[in-house]
């Protein structure tokens, strides 16, 4: 790994060599902790490295090119050293919004786990639980992060199961078919 340091612009940016293998750190002179890494596969990446108790973290801006110009990464930058010192952790917040579980993930692991946690419910009940949130929440809400489905996102699902969008037919064995409907009974059975 080669570091230097410079003034990080468009010409320092486009002076930089890519290396042949491993990377080049070009530091910035102007902001203590902002650097613009550059891969043997000619990536350009803005990045800030800072340090959270005694672990020291590198958060990634973005990738060189259009909307990340040097001006607006070294902004970026700035912005993330404020979050900083108010005590926040920019790359940790990143890794749990990938971390965090879809609706999708949240309703295998009510299904898979739920039995265990509520026993006295009924095998039936859970069998009718599985059919309402597979087919009627997962096509409606299914890929949306949980945590992030409001009030109003939830209300309009039940409202569309009652009127019948979630409406399907599946099939099931070589000569078996499910006829999916919705309506008011359902929807009051699928709110958990």
């Amino acid at each position: 790994m080669l570091d230097r340091k410079a003034k990080i612009t468009k010409r320092t940016v486009d002076a930089i060599t890519t290396p042949s293998a491993g990377e080049t750190r070009v530091w910035d002179t102007e902001v203590k902790g902002f650097f613009i890494r550059v891969r043997s596969s000619g990536r350009r990446t803005y990045c800030v490295k800072y340090r959270v108790g005694r672990a020291q973290r590198v958060y990634t801006i973005g990738q060189h090119g259009s909307p990340w110009t040097p001006e607006k990464a070294r902004e970026a930058a700035l912005d993330a050293f404020e979050q900083i010192r108010r005590g926040g952790d920019p790359s940790g917040a990143k890794r749990d919004a990938r971390e965090a579980l879809t609706v999708n993930e949240l309703i295998d692991l009510y299904l898979t786990d739920g039995p265990a946690t509520k026993p006295a419910k009924r095998a039936s009940t859970w069998a009718t639980d599985a059919s309402n949130l597979k087919r009627h929440i997962r096509p409606l809400l299914g890929k949306k992060v949980a945590n992030t489905v409001t009030k109003a996102e939830a209300a309009k699902a039940i409202v569309d199961i009652t009127e019948g969008k979630t409406v399907a037919s599946e099939k099931t064995r070589p000569r078996g078919k499910a006829r999916i409907t919705g309506g008011a009974g359902t929807a009051r059975r699928t709110r958990i």
